[in-house]
């Protein structure tokens, strides 16, 4: 859940889920554990970076961006 926006996935239509994923990303133990297993990966990005990175990830499998994968059918 806490890579919807790399995945492309709003969760703006669920507010409850989006308060848990807030209340779980401020406790301690989260906070160490998403450094793992490289404490020099960057665990935060922004809104537009992980959109950016969800379309170039979707491009290089195969999806386009309206969401459809693969050849358009003739």
């Amino acid at each position: 859940i806490r890579t919807h926006a790399w995945a492309g996935v709003s969760i703006d239509p669920f507010p409850h889920l989006k308060a848990w994923l807030d209340r779980i990303a401020e406790r301690p133990a989260v906070k160490v554990g998403i450094t793992i297993p490289d404490a020099g990966i960057k665990a935060d990005i922004t809104e537009e970076e992980a959109k950016k990175a969800s379309e170039e990830s979707r491009a290089n499998f195969g999806f386009k961006k309206d969401g459809a994968f693969g050849e358009e059918k003739k």
